[in-house]
């Protein structure tokens, strides 16, 4: 893979209502609402123009949903070095907003670089929950990491 993939990210809410007729009718290419039932996209600041519209250009990807901060974890690869950010779906007084690393969500917000010592990540593989951190898997330059990033974006153990 090309470093110049990537996807757009659209987020909905579980709930969320559908597109109206009128804003259906406005579509350039509309899919048959009896193959995929259109629905309005949820704002909040993880929601900007790179990540909604144009992709962002990466080369890997790991995404997975923390129970416990009620938000998405995601490390991606655009260029060079792996980067993990919180998403930032969660809010006051449910979940855990992101916070210290990950404090400002969005395509250009809050990305800590997965860099420890002389060894850097390069291809981002797997995260998972554990308690209120994560655990991470990614290829380095020197080979296969299982990290642990704090849910303030602390590089705890490499």
């Amino acid at each position: 893979v090309d470093y110049h993939t990537g996807f757009a990210m659209h987020s909905y809410h579980r709930d969320a209502p559908g597109i109206s007729d009128e804003e259906y009718a406005k579509y350039k290419y509309p899919v048959p609402r009896e193959l995929v039932e259109p629905r309005e996209e949820a704002e909040g600041p993880w929601r900007d123009h790179h990540r909604t519209g144009t992709g962002d250009h990466q080369a890997s990807a790991a995404w997975f949903y923390h129970p416990r901060l009620k938000d998405i974890g995601l490390q991606k690869n655009t260029h060079w070095e792996v980067y993990m950010q919180q998403y930032g779906l969660a809010e006051d007084p449910i979940g855990m907003p992101p916070a210290g690393e990950f404090a400002y969500p969005g395509h250009k917000g809050s990305r800590l670089e997965l860099v420890h010592g002389n060894d850097t990540g390069r291809q981002a593989n797997a995260l998972r929950p554990c308690g209120d951190d994560w655990i991470i898997g990614l290829i380095s330059d020197q080979g296969n990491v299982c990290a642990k990033v704090t849910r303030l974006g602390e590089i705890v153990t490499w």
